[in-house]
């Protein structure tokens, strides 16, 4: 009989095959190692921070609330114009919005309409948010989730989990297909579900700011592999693309979502944090948080892929 394995472990045994079998992507062992020396140190306390003032006073069921939105939502924000503000852009925008929408009672309905949500969302310079139709429908069949099985309350499906990794990994994967991030790679399984594992990871650190106990099994999840942890690890020369591979990327040519080589470049990021965190005392999902961080202050880098997708 086949023993069946964790998510998490899948996720380590698959893109770990990725990377063996690779044509397009490779990693550089010895860069590997030099950027494991540079990484020291906890995420940064300055973000933690900012995120507790922009949360203000909200509830913990709120913040739960807050983060199952986002975690459903959270992703493909690159276009031009550019989605922005001048304080703000990307994920953190979408999260000072929601915190607004949450605390004036019209973020977490499944009655939200699409102009409902437009409002939600505009930022005032006739810029939108790239397939805000598509997210505004998978927000509104989440909550709807929790208001058919749980009254609409997070902390009431958390309880039912256990607040267990494992178990809420499979509740997200049964309940909301947004996060299904799972691909067929040379006939074999390859999930990267970067989505579940961050809001996993989110509702963790909410947990214990708030003084609780936090997820059982936080340690088993892995990195999450989106856009700019490739584009960083590209650039400390990690990871090395073909030239046919770099050219499209270099020149802001779509990579079809579930392509080979977009398997190869989320797969390979995986593989690289695993490596790292084999070498240095950090978690895979607190390499990824120092690695995002630093992708933030680096101006020279070379584009990143796209992928039209809302996985990531």
């Amino acid at each position: 009989m086949k023993t069946q394995i964790s998510l998490f472990d899948e996720i380590r045994q698959a893109t770990a095959f990725v990377a063996t079998n690779a044509e397009d992507v490779r990693i550089d062992e010895g860069k590997l190692v030099e950027v494991s020396k540079s990484l020291n140190g906890k995420p940064a306390q300055d973000w933690n921070n900012q995120l507790q003032r922009m949360l203000g006073n909200l509830s913990l069921e709120d913040e739960l609330r807050l983060e199952i939105a986002t975690g459903l939502t959270n992703a493909r924000f690159w276009r031009e114009p550019k989605w922005e503000t001048k304080e703000h852009g990307g994920a953190i925008l979408l999260l000072v919005l929601y915190i607004n929408a949450l605390e004036n009672k019209k973020l977490w309905s499944s009655e939200t309409s699409r102009e409902d949500y437009l409002k939600i969302i505009d930022i005032g310079t006739g810029v939108e948010l790239p397939r805000w139709k598509e997210r505004r429908d998978i927000l509104v069949a989440g909550v709807r989730v929790f208001e058919e099985k749980f009254s609409g309350d997070v902390l009431k499906w958390l309880h039912f989990c256990g607040f267990d990794a494992e178990r809420i990994a499979g509740a997200l994967l049964e309940d909301f297909p947004s996060f299904r991030d799972v691909y067929i790679y040379k006939g074999h399984r390859v999930p990267i579900c970067k989505l579940l594992q961050l809001t996993i990871w989110s509702i963790h650190r909410i947990l214990l700011r708030r003084g609780q106990s936090g997820i059982l099994g936080i340690d088993k999840l892995t990195a999450m592999a989106d856009y700019k942890i490739p584009q960083t690890l590209r650039h400390l020369e990690v990871l090395k693309y073909s030239e046919s591979l770099a050219q499209r990327i270099d020149n802001k040519i779509e990579l079809a979502s579930g392509s080979p080589e977009e398997i190869e470049i989320r797969a390979c990021t995986i593989q690289v944090i695993e490596r790292i965190a084999k070498q240095i005392k950090l978690s895979p999902m607190e390499i990824d948080m120092l690695l995002w961080l630093k992708s933030q202050t680096v101006s020279n880098m070379k584009p990143y892929h796209r992928t039209d997708t809302l996985f990531y």
